[in-house]
């Protein structure tokens, strides 16, 4: 597998085949639209999860925003995964 971009999920997929949040970012990379991916949880096995927000070009302060308020909201950046795996 290649680099994955700075906040790209690390979920356990098949070898050869990408995350959803790694399509996210490849689409918006591809498109030039601004992206940011915010913890909204963790899987069964522990692991964390993500929500990616999209925004059109130019659109990063909007994002960037939105993706704090949630974040403090949410209150996942709090929490941590499971070290014992």
């Amino acid at each position: 597998m290649g680099r994955r971009a700075e906040g790209e999920s690390r979920e356990e997929t098949p070898r050869g085949r990408s995350s959803v949040t790694s399509t996210h970012f490849r689409m918006a990379n591809l498109a030039g639209w601004p992206a940011v991916a915010v913890c909204n949880g963790f899987s069964e096995r522990g692991t964390p999860t993500s929500v990616t927000f999209m925004g059109k070009p130019y659109g990063e302060a909007t994002i960037l925003a939105l993706a704090k308020a949630y974040q403090d909201a949410a209150g996942w950046h709090r929490r941590h995964p499971r070290l014992d795996a």
